[in-house]
């Protein structure tokens, strides 16, 4: 059940009867909320790269051919510098998106 309020904000009550205030959709509130959790997610997604960085380097050190020219070789310091990408230019430009939604409003 949800009800309309002058805050922006709308009280959604949960199955177990716990209440939380949600932002409006379409309020700067709102906008606000989604930046946050889509930079959240962001910095997820750069960890889970580099857990997984973190899953193949030892993989990879048992591999006997390693001096031979394996793409395989070059997927850690790939996955690392796209953990960078998304954790530094993602964030910044859902930021950056944010932000001019916010001035349209």
């Amino acid at each position: 059940m949800t009800r309309p309020s002058i805050t922006g904000l709308s009280k959604n009550t949960c199955p177990d009867n716990q209440s939380s205030w949600r932002p409006l959709p379409g309020s700067k509130a709102y906008v606000r909320e989604q930046v946050r959790m889509d930079c959240a997610t962001l910095v997820q997604v750069a960890a889970c790269l580099r857990s997984t960085v973190g899953q193949i380097t030892p993989l990879l050190e048992t591999l006997y051919f390693r001096a031979a020219p394996l793409a395989v070789l070059d997927c850690c310091a790939t996955l690392e510098a796209l953990a960078q990408e998304v954790e530094q230019d993602d964030v910044q430009t859902i930021t950056e998106r944010g932000r001019e939604q916010l001035q349209v409003l």
